[in-house]
């Protein structure tokens, strides 16, 4: 909860005097930010979505690729389609409201339209009434700014009323897939992509000592994770080399601003935008089959 992650992030800075920390989930995140504003404590998220972690402080930098960027490339990939009418079912949060907010202008300015904007209660299982209105208004696709099982069930009920067009989404989850079932084939999700099975060297490395140590292959939390630590090492070498008083949040934060691209253990680079807080990194185009997901290819959020 917001309270428990305040009083934790007091600790840290006011007891143990930290200049920097790792965080995640939208909600607590956001909770402790006025003091990481006030005390100068630089924050990376490698864990959350929430698209009011978009331009939330000077502090947070996010290491995983936010829900809007996901969104963003989504509608990338429906102008490839050809596609030029939307329909769009979300969560009716922040993380639902604030992602069809940034990605509707940047549709409206590629020449798309907007046919259908529902958002539905968190919870709700029963997506008929919103389905039907997205139906009547006959899009070219639905896109869906939905997250964990709900995806799943969403898909399902819309093949089963009836609904024959492509649905495309910024979210895969293994339960979601196996409740969609047969309904799922075709859906296709845009996320963030780290492959266990990459030749990249220090994925590679990374997946192994990962493996030998708890006996199961690293998922993007934990190579977020490992990551920022990479980075922080960075930081720290920049914010040194610089002299004077390095350890604090204030010059680690120059140092990134100054640095903006490090080496991701997703390959490649993860690339900060020091204006807003984002990053990109390697996202991926999946489509889905025999409720598994099936990488496409790389794409390119501009």
């Amino acid at each position: 909860s917001g309270a428990a992650a305040i009083s934790g992030f007091n600790k840290l800075v006011n007891v143990d005097k930290v200049p920097f920390s790792f965080t995640s989930f939208t909600a607590p995140t956001l909770s402790i930010i006025p003091v990481a504003n006030e005390k100068q404590v630089l924050l990376i998220n490698g864990g959350a979505v929430g698209p009011k972690l978009v331009k939330a402080s000077p502090y947070l930098f996010n290491n995983r690729m936010l829900a809007v960027m996901h969104g963003a490339g989504l509608i990338q990939r429906a102008k490839e389609r050809g596609f030029t009418k939307m329909a769009a079912l979300f969560w009716n949060d922040d993380a639902g409201i604030g992602t069809h907010k940034y990605v509707e202008p940047r549709w409206k300015a590629m020449g798309g339209t907007v046919v259908a904007a529902e958002a539905h209660p968190l919870g709700a299982t029963d997506y008929k009434p919103y389905l039907s209105k997205i139906m009547a208004a006959d899009p070219d696709f639905l896109a869906l700014w939905q997250w964990s099982k709900d995806w799943g069930i969403a898909v399902k009920q819309a093949r089963e009323m009836g609904f024959t067009k492509p649905i495309m989404g910024i979210e895969f989850t293994p339960d979601a897939a196996k409740i969609a079932g047969a309904t799922a084939d075709g859906y296709e999700c845009i996320t963030d992509y780290f492959d266990p099975q990459s030749p990249d060297p220090w994925t590679k490395s990374f997946v192994t000592n990962y493996k030998s140590k708890f006996g199961t292959e690293p998922e993007f939390y934990a190579a977020n994770y490992y990551e920022g630590v990479y980075i922080l090492a960075e930081l720290i070498k920049k914010a040194k080399s610089r002299g004077g008083d390095y350890w604090n949040g204030k010059a680690l934060r120059e140092a990134l601003v100054e640095i903006k691209s490090f080496p991701s253990v997703y390959g490649g680079q993860v690339v900060f935008n020091p204006e807003d807080g984002t990053c990109k990194k390697k996202t991926a185009l999946f489509v889905v089959k025999g409720a598994e997901r099936i990488f496409q290819k790389y794409i390119e959020i501009k």
